[in-house]
């Protein structure tokens, strides 16, 4: 037990090093939050400025945000609708870079209907998965004596679905797909590992975590609140 005591606090020294550092290079984003969002403003438009939609609202001749704002107008989801289920058929190009395979299913808590958003591996490193990273890094930045990492965290998420009208499409719930793509070494500090978060039934999902949690140290949870509750 000593030996295994000295092994989870040295991971959890190592971790918190390792968000504190990662801190120190989002700081200066923070000193100059306009000036970041512009950046991946820019970023964006270069990259989608081949794309159908980037090409209809000429974004190869963007400049700065006010720009944008004149040239592109308010889109609700019915508007892109056309464009994602084309995506969901295959094609390329439409609304981002070649071609998307995976899609978030959404509750479509603003209608009655689903909604489904299409997930480059750009939107889920740059925006779920790094948001991730930056949210432990502030909380260690904040708590820097903390003891999280000596133990697992608990993550709670969905899982796949199948939708015959789009055979060429993977559907499934966002966490589902932060999952799927989780770093090895994250892993390592997650439970209940990859098949059991992604099984498709949630009371066998919920049953197999339950008898195999009490045998972890579990230092935080993770995953919807609604969910969690």
């Amino acid at each position: 037990m000593g030996s295994h005591r000295l092994h989870t606090a040295l991971m959890n020294r190592i971790a918190i090093q390792y968000w504190q550092f990662r801190y120190q290079q989002i700081k200066p984003d923070l000193s100059d939050p306009i000036g970041a969002q512009d950046r991946v403003l820019q970023a964006l438009l270069r990259k989608a400025q081949a794309t159908d939609f980037g090409r209809q609202f000429h974004f190869r001749e963007i400049q700065n945000l006010n720009d944008f704002q004149e040239a592109v107008p308010v889109h609700q989801y019915a508007d892109l609708w056309p464009a994602i289920q084309s995506m969901m058929d295959g094609k390329s190009n439409a609304l981002w870079p070649g071609k998307l395979t995976d899609f978030g299913k959404t509750a479509g808590t603003s209608s009655n209907n689903p909604k489904y958003i299409p997930l480059s591996m750009e939107m889920l490193q740059q925006n779920h998965s790094r948001g991730s990273r930056d949210v432990m890094s502030f909380f260690c930045h904040r708590f820097p004596a903390t003891k999280v990492f000596m133990g697992k965290g608990l993550i709670l998420g969905g899982t796949f679905y199948q939708n015959p009208e789009f055979p060429k499409a993977r559907i499934g719930d966002i966490s589902a797909f932060m999952v799927r793509y989780m770093p090895w070494l994250a892993s390592l500090f997650l439970f209940p590992g990859k098949s059991v978060t992604l099984l498709p039934n949630w009371g066998e999902k919920i049953k197999t975590i339950a008898e195999n949690a009490i045998k972890e140290s579990i230092t935080n949870i993770t995953g919807m609140p609604t969910w969690i509750l």
